[in-house]
């Protein structure tokens, strides 16, 4: 027995072209009814949807719910829909019974931790048909239809939540990882979220600290004054991005100030993402394995550290352009461990990883700053390889040599696979690797001529790491 579909189709000339090439799939499976819609479809996927809710709730059955993928799009980007269409075909036709059966809410290919429904094809059940009635509207900004449960209580099962793996099936995992980005570029990325670990040493975090650890390095637990002058650069100078996500121990380490009140910075405790067993965590690479795990992360975010400023006003496309992370240069090198720190150790490890996948030993060179990222490469890094990644965590309160430098792994691969944009803007950029040696004039004019400082601490800050504090202090108190 055919299952029913409502097949919203906009006739453009490419769009008529797109319907018969969907209909000789879909009517041997569907009983399909087509809402065709002239040009220039000003009201969007509205009228198919609205029929779609009312089948669903008439009928008692669940139906699907699909369109003329790509109708409207310039041919540059044809070649993507054309394989969106082609995993559709797929997903409706030969996986059928992963979306009918015994199942309620919403079943979709593809969809976020927001519950979106990317490109806009989906299962719709009766229950969640009734709900969705009680709201649904026409909405002039066309990504509202691929936002429709977002803010209901409908259940949403798709690819993200690994309820669907068809897509990973057949192909090689090179081809895996290409296909599962294509997928984002044409959704609506303007939200850009920069992600932050910071270590507030508290007396009460230090007293359970010192129980797991006896040799760590000072430099990693130690405060040089640069997280509070770090918020104000990004409030001031990166006024884009949508939320600053400060990753923290716990309620503790949020210390008493003014820029805290504001809306965009948002807490996130290590319990609302890392595994109970990896609990109490002090080790950051642990903590960078999780944070495709924060709620409502943004699709295209910042990895950032307590220790960079931004110290000139930059704009978004210095991180992401056309949906896409930004590198400043192709950087990708040959791994060698020349065994100095165990910062290499653990990075002979991620080359290790880059090489199951890839065959080659190679990672590319972040230079200490912040990096773009792309939640959904993550999402399928655990989804493929989520074996690997959490074994990575285990017996790691502080750093260990079988860690992954995980945010490493996503940045390479933008390189390996051409899934980034290489462009520079002429911002400016320097890491200053502090030392007993470093001036407050040096901080100052670092700051002057860059639009991006560093202040690593690190080893070669022994005696002086308070000297150094202050003059941070000193130089940024009322920088922004």
């Amino acid at each position: 027995m055919k299952k029913l579909c409502v097949f919203g189709c906009l006739l453009t000339e490419e769009g008529i072209k797109i319907k018969e090439e969907m209909l000789v799939w879909l009517e041997q499976y569907y009983d399909v009814l087509c809402i065709n819609q002239k040009p220039p479809g000003v009201l969007y996927e509205y009228p198919a949807i609205n029929m779609c809710i009312k089948m669903a709730i008439d009928m008692n059955e669940p139906v699907l719910y699909i369109h003329t993928k790509g109708a409207a799009n310039p041919e540059g980007q044809r070649n993507l829909q054309n394989k969106i269409r082609k995993i559709w075909k797929y997903e409706f036709t030969t996986n059928i019974n992963k979306y009918f059966g015994n199942y309620s809410g919403v079943m979709t290919p593809f969809t976020g931790i927001n519950k979106e429904t990317w490109f806009n094809a989906f299962v719709l059940y009766p229950d969640a048909a009734k709900e969705l009635k009680q709201t649904f509207h026409i909405d002039k900004n066309r990504f509202y239809y691929e936002r429709l449960f977002s803010n209901t209580k409908i259940k949403v099962t798709g690819i993200i939540n690994n309820k669907l793996d068809s897509i990973n099936s057949s192909s090689n995992n090179n081809t895996n990882i290409v296909d599962y980005i294509e997928q984002y570029k044409v959704n609506n990325m303007e939200d850009i979220d920069i992600v932050i670990p910071w270590l507030n040493p508290t007396e009460q975090w230090y007293s359970q600290y010192k129980n797991y650890c006896e040799n760590e390095n000072p430099a990693r637990i130690r405060d040089l004054n640069t997280m509070r002058p770090a918020l104000k650069s990004i409030l001031k100078n990166l006024s884009w991005v949508r939320y600053i996500l400060l990753i923290v121990f716990d309620e503790e380490q949020i210390p008493d100030w003014e820029e805290l009140k504001n809306d965009k910075i948002k807490f996130v405790f290590h319990r609302d993402i890392i595994p109970q067993e990896f609990l109490p965590n002090f080790n950051s690479m642990v903590t960078e394995c999780f944070v495709n795990k924060i709620e409502g992360l943004a699709e295209n975010f910042i990895w950032s550290n307590d220790d960079m400023i931004f110290a000139k006003p930059i704009p978004k496309e210095f991180f992401f352009k056309d949906n896409r992370p930004v590198h400043r240069s192709k950087n990708l090198y040959l791994y060698k461990n020349n065994h100095i720190c165990l910062y290499d150790d653990i990075c002979e490890t991620t080359a290790n990883f880059i090489n199951k996948i890839f065959g080659k030993n190679i990672l590319a060179c972040d230079f200490h700053m912040p990096i773009p990222l792309k939640k959904s490469l993550i999402d399928f890094l655990w989804t493929k390889y989520n074996d690997i990644i959490y074994n990575s965590c285990k017996n790691s309160k502080t750093r260990q040599k079988h860690n992954l430098a995980f945010n490493r792994i996503p940045f390479t691969i933008d390189e390996i696979k051409d899934l980034c944009v290489y462009q520079n803007l002429n911002i400016k950029t320097l890491p200053i690797f502090l030392s007993d040696n470093t001036t407050k004039q040096q901080i100052q004019i670092a700051l002057q001529n860059n639009h991006i400082v560093c202040l690593n601490d690190g080893e070669n800050l022994i005696n002086k790491h308070k000297e150094i504090a202050e003059y941070i202090k000193e130089s940024l108190e009322n920088y922004f």
